[in-house]
């Protein structure tokens, strides 16, 4: 995985070096923040480059974790994903490196499909055979593409949909029947969305219990912090990340 980040680095970096030489004005950097409820807009490819600049190696070794966790609760044998807002697909990374880890010959059991309406550069399905990154707004799906999900994952990105985009998320998950029993509602989220971000995927989660009539089998407002050790790839910085994640199993 370490030398999977440097060269996805190294690459992203030149990019970004190449990018900087076509503009005048660098206050447009100043776009990438979270604060007061800014998004940046990742449309722009030197925005994308440096938010993966910026996040990539810890997100990459966070989704990891994330999915390491998934993997040794060992519910599921067969890993359908679907990323909403999947941006250049790091959780889809992380799976992968985490199944290879324990055993190389279980990345065949992956099934990923990733959303997000930006079309986002640096996607690599890294000899998977069943990766799919669609360039679409979920929010105008009737229903799913599938039912046969078993991890549903939003990995930044449940607080960044306005409230009425969100709210038909929540439809689209009502009109999908789901085939699985056991499925995995995973977000991973940013500290100053917390608030918000709890009570969607408590939103989340009651769409399963009261329309598709899955148990939650974890408490659906509480979260779990993801604590380690990051290197950067070049070596630059120590520091302990502390991430926070909600990890939620339904079972029917």
């Amino acid at each position: 995985m370490k030398e999977f980040i440097e060269n996805k680095m190294n690459d992203i970096f030149q990019d970004f070096k190449t990018e900087l030489s076509y503009i005048n004005e660098l206050c447009i950097l100043k776009d990438l923040r979270f604060n007061n409820g800014n998004l940046p807009n990742y449309s722009i490819p030197i925005i994308q480059q440096l938010y993966l600049l910026r996040y990539f190696p810890a997100y990459l070794v966070e989704y990891y974790d994330i999915y390491k966790r998934v993997i040794e609760d060992n519910f599921i044998d067969k890993y359908n994903v679907l990323s909403i807002g999947c941006g250049c697909g790091i959780d889809y990374y992380g799976l992968y490196f985490a199944l290879k880890d324990k055993n190389e010959s279980l990345v065949k059991n992956i099934r990923y499909t990733g959303v997000d309406i930006i079309n986002w550069s640096y996607k690599e399905k890294l000899h998977g055979e069943n990766i799919y990154y669609i360039n679409d707004d979920i929010t105008t799906w009737k229903e799913l593409d599938s039912g046969g999900y078993n991890i549903i994952m939003f990995p930044k990105s449940i607080g960044e949909f306005s409230e009425q985009h969100f709210e038909k998320i929540l439809c689209v998950f009502k009109n999908t029947q789901f085939t699985s029993d056991n499925i995995f509602l995973l977000s991973s989220v940013r500290e100053q969305n917390d608030l918000i971000d709890r009570l969607r995927m408590g939103s989340i989660i009651d769409v399963f219990e009261e329309k598709h009539k899955f148990k939650c089998l974890d408490d659906k407002y509480s979260y779990i912090y993801i604590i380690y050790k990051m290197l950067d790839y070049r070596n630059i910085f120590h520091s302990f990340i502390i991430q926070i994640v909600f990890y939620n199993l339904l079972q029917i």
